[in-house]
């Protein structure tokens, strides 16, 4: 009787064959078998095990840079898992810049030629975060964060990234190359 139940149980769940939501360790760097599975499941499995890593203590913010890289292209999609703004919140708020980075180019990716105004206020709150400065220096997310901005396409957003960038010869000049660029 506890053997039906438990496959009852197992297949209600929508996770394959044998891979249950605890065999994922987030706050381990992903195995490429465990990368490769993760990225080829469907919406509602990812939503299971994000469900999952909720109840038992395991946020995002804990997680491997590598995971929450994952979790963020998850979110390209036309059609946002019920999980992604949950994940994009906690990504901007993120302390690895590679995530941040990660951020701002699904923004840029999901939301091209939009002109979507808040997902260009959101890339510009990510320009001015202090984090992404090194010293008084920007950093790589900052052309990222420009290319994307120019994706979407909103003037509000563009015009913003044109005066923040001014500031700093180097972006200056990179906000003007892929303004020609088309």
């Amino acid at each position: 009787m506890r053997i039906i139940w438990l496959l009852a149980l197992v297949s209600s769940l929508s996770f394959g064959a044998t891979r249950l939501p605890g065999e994922f360790r987030p706050k381990d760097e992903p195995s490429k078998e465990d990368w490769a599975y993760f990225m080829s499941q469907t919406v509602d499995w990812r939503m299971n095990l994000w469900t999952y890593h909720k109840k038992v203590g395991d946020t995002f913010e804990n997680w491997n840079w590598a995971w929450r890289l994952g979790w963020i292209k998850t979110c390209v999609a036309a059609k946002p898992a019920p999980y992604c703004s949950e994940v994009m919140s906690k990504a901007e708020k993120d302390d690895a810049l590679v995530v941040r980075n990660e951020l701002a180019k699904t923004i840029g990716s999901k939301y091209a030629e939009s002109k979507n105004p808040k997902a260009a206020q959101t890339l510009v709150r990510l320009f001015q975060d202090k984090r992404n400065f090194l010293g008084n220096k920007p950093t790589f997310i900052h052309e990222t964060i420009l290319f994307s901005l120019k994706q979407i396409g909103d003037n509000r957003g563009l015009d913003a990234a044109k005066k923040l960038s001014g500031k700093h010869p180097k972006l200056l000049s990179y906000i003007q190359k892929i303004d020609k660029a088309g």
